[in-house]
């Protein structure tokens, strides 16, 4: 409500509270810009990125959701996306979500920052079938800008070692070790973990901000040890 003068400084208000506005290239907001092979359809993604230019801030595209002729999900009846980010494409649609990322940079020169995929949904631990997808992505990005920063594996980090100072146990760190060996390069990394579930569990009442406040010194236990 409020029309283009009320949107317009949502915008500026959102520009001043997100240094980095991020959006997922698929889903989550926008549809897929290739609902099946040779189709294009980029009329919601072009007015998300130009929502997200008219911040003002550095924006972020994620790269996470495939169309569904590159997955193995199940036949979709509905006629609708099927919802489901758990489905990656297959090692044989590798190449033809890299030309989709390809495409993607060519049209939106002013990203210059990637994240591959979304919470390692689908794939397998550690790196055996992610690093090689997030490789064919890599190198696709690069292709097209070498300045263009292409970060990942964007593990949900759940930082229950038992250590308050080093949250992250053996495990985990093997993971991203594994990864950083066989990734073909990596300019960020992408951290994700809720201090929630250490409060209250998940399907309990939600913790109170200053509960969540006492703890947040995880994070950067967790930032040193990566």
């Amino acid at each position: 409500t409020g029309g283009p003068p009320a949107i317009a400084g949502a915008h500026v208000t959102l520009g001043q509270a997100a240094a980095h506005p991020n959006a997922t290239h698929s889903r989550w907001g926008a549809r897929d810009p290739t609902p099946a092979p040779g189709v294009e359809g980029w009329t919601v993604l072009d007015a998300e990125r130009a929502a997200m230019r008219s911040m003002g801030a550095i924006p972020v595209l994620t790269l996470a959701m495939a169309p569904e002729w590159m997955t193995n999900a199940p036949t979709n009846t509905t006629g609708e996306p099927l919802y489901n980010p758990f489905y990656p494409p297959t090692p044989a649609h590798y190449a033809d979500f890299a030309e989709l990322a390809r495409q993607i940079a060519r049209r939106y020169p002013d990203v210059k920052h990637y994240q591959v995929w979304n919470e390692m949904k689908g794939f397998t631990f550690p790196y055996t079938e992610y690093t090689p997808f997030y490789n064919a992505v890599y190198d696709a990005l690069k292709g097209v800008d070498p300045s263009i920063q292409v970060g990942g594996f964007y593990p949900t980090l759940p930082g229950n070692s038992g250590n308050p100072e080093a949250p992250l146990g053996q495990w985990e760190l093997d993971l991203f070790d594994s990864w950083l060996r066989n990734a073909h390069g990596a300019d960020f990394v992408c951290l994700d973990g809720a201090l929630s579930h250490f409060v209250t569990p998940y399907d309990g009442p939600a913790p109170l901000p200053s509960q969540l406040m006492s703890i947040t010194y995880r994070y950067e236990a967790m930032t040193r040890q990566i």
